[in-house]
């Protein structure tokens, strides 16, 4: 088993089953819904942190660690049981390819410490995963996870289109990290309102709370968990808590879940979603500079190419400029108190 906190970041899994068990949703699948987004943007950047970050990017950040993980769990047939879930996930991932990605580095990130130069790719820090689910369920629902640094705002979400309507219903799962957890409904009435009983926030032995639909005339929450009187532990809390209660397939991945998942986003090659080339990966800053309403980056008009040949082209005018940036240091083979060596 390996670890991924976000499985215990208000699991995903119980969301689909409430929306059905409570009869406000009739069928979790293809029938239901014609498009899925996972979300995960992050206002901050790498703030210091480029080492770990190089050569790595946003894909192998959070995609096949996180947020694959997210999204099998909000596909699940809402009748599976704890002790079925890691069969569960692993047979959605065994029917999941890549169709496309898209990238996208925020301005300033090759000014971080301790990034080497690489001129065949890029690391994205920005990046839209478009995915196909082949099975009997979610056949023909485009599945999208769309996750970013820099991006002016803070959200976890899963997001399900209604089909054939203009309805949205959206689960907030970053309850132990944004404060923002539950589930709510834009354009969507509700076949049922009454009460229903939810798990209670806590360590699993917490009972149950009930939860009465504040929704009118299709828009507000099913289920919101996003109260501060609610306790949530946090999910390394959850984790240790799971480990001492061995109950592993709940909170850890299992490595046949983690190898498939690294086939999927390895997809045809490593350039179609881990590893995209410099020309594939535009620049942008982040919302307020252009007046975008976040999570909308603002883009430039360039890629990370002409960053490299031409914003960091070793000269002596940037060997003053970037003397202390280890990415031109890098490109331009330049060492403490050396002078770049040209090359033509």
């Amino acid at each position: 088993f390996f670890i991924n906190r976000h499985l215990m970041e208000l699991r995903s899994l119980v969301l689909p089953k409430l929306s059905v068990g409570a009869g406000m949703i009739a069928k979790w699948d293809s029938t239901t819904f014609s498009r899925v987004v996972v979300t995960e943007f992050e206002t901050r950047g790498l703030d210091g942190r480029g080492g770990f970050f190089d050569t790595v990017g946003q894909v192998r950040d959070m995609v096949q660690s996180h947020l694959l993980q997210v999204m099998a769990l909000s596909l699940v047939d809402t009748h599976t049981t704890d002790a079925e879930l890691d069969e569960s996930k692993l047979a959605i991932f065994n029917k999941t390819s890549v169709s496309s990605c898209s990238f996208g580095q925020y301005d300033g990130f090759l000014l971080e410490p301790k990034l080497t130069y690489h001129p065949s790719f890029a690391d994205s820090t920005l990046c839209s995963v478009n995915l196909a689910v082949d099975t009997e369920a979610w056949r023909g629902v485009p599945i999208t996870i769309a996750t970013g640094k820099t991006t002016g705002t803070t959200i976890y979400t899963v997001e399900f289109y209604q089909k054939d309507g203009p309805g949205v219903l959206t689960f907030e799962i970053g309850r132990e990290e944004v404060g923002l957890g539950g589930i709510k409904v834009q354009n969507w009435e509700l076949s049922n309102s009454d009460a229903f009983d939810v798990p209670a926030p806590g360590f699993g032995t917490a009972g149950s709370i009930t939860a009465t639909p504040a929704v009118s005339k299709g828009n507000g929450f099913i289920l919101n968990y996003s109260s501060p009187s609610l306790y949530f532990p946090k999910p390394y809390a959850l984790m240790a808590a799971s480990l001492l209660t061995r109950q592993y397939g709940t909170a850890f991945v299992s490595y046949p879940q983690c190898r498939r998942s690294w086939e999927i986003v390895t997809a045809a090659s490593p350039a179609v979603c881990l590893d995209p080339t410099p020309e594939q990966v535009k620049v942008y800053k982040a919302p307020e500079t252009c007046g975008n309403t976040p999570p909308a980056v603002c883009y430039e008009d360039h890629t990370v190419k002409y960053l490299y040949d031409v914003a960091f082209q070793c000269s002596p005018e940037h060997n003053a400029q970037y003397a202390s940036i280890s990415l031109y240091k890098a490109k331009c083979n330049i060492s403490s108190g050396e002078s770049a060596v040209l090359f033509v």
